[in-house]
């Protein structure tokens, strides 16, 4: 974008939005993968840990999901893992999203994980230094939390921040 190209209204605007956010170092020991995917998805949550595997073994951990109980069961193994050892993990999480919170498919009957039903989990997994939803296509990409867990979405994921 050419700021002469810009309405003196617009030149003000730009003026008045906030700049980046602080740089902070990340540490990290691993990575959780937790996907839920329906079983005739590409499964590649999975598809990620075998790469990771092949190329450094034993870093990441992979918890397929069925239901949205275990999604959250599977976030709250990872801060529990992380506040009883020295891990600090990336939670990675692998499955369809929408302004409705994440899925694992785009079938119309499908069960949904609210983005309110994340908000308290994901906060709580403070221990873990970041998290990281994934995917491809209509599946969420692009949203990071961390360093106070604040997020930022793209792709189909209507979720601009979390508290």
């Amino acid at each position: 974008m050419i700021l002469d190209e810009l309405t003196e209204a617009e030149r003000t605007l730009i003026g008045t939005l906030p700049g980046p956010p602080a740089l902070a170092r990340v540490r990290t020991t691993n990575v959780w993968i937790v996907e839920w995917l329906s079983p005739e998805e590409q499964h590649t949550g999975r598809e990620l840990h075998e790469w990771m595997e092949r190329t450094r073994a034993g870093w990441s951990i992979y918890c397929p999901c069925q239901t949205k109980a275990d999604v959250l069961a599977a976030i709250k193994r990872a801060e529990v893992c992380a506040q009883t050892s020295a891990m600090i993990p990336v939670l990675h999480l692998e499955s369809h999203g929408g302004t409705s919170g994440l899925a694992p498919s785009n079938a119309p009957d499908t069960e949904w994980l609210a983005w309110e039903e994340l908000t308290v989990p994901l906060q709580g997994a403070k221990s873990c230094n970041a998290v990281q939803l994934g995917g491809s296509g209509s599946r969420v990409r692009g949203v990071r939390c961390c360093a106070g867990l604040s997020a930022r979405a793209s792709g189909t994921c209507g979720c601009t921040r979390w508290p």
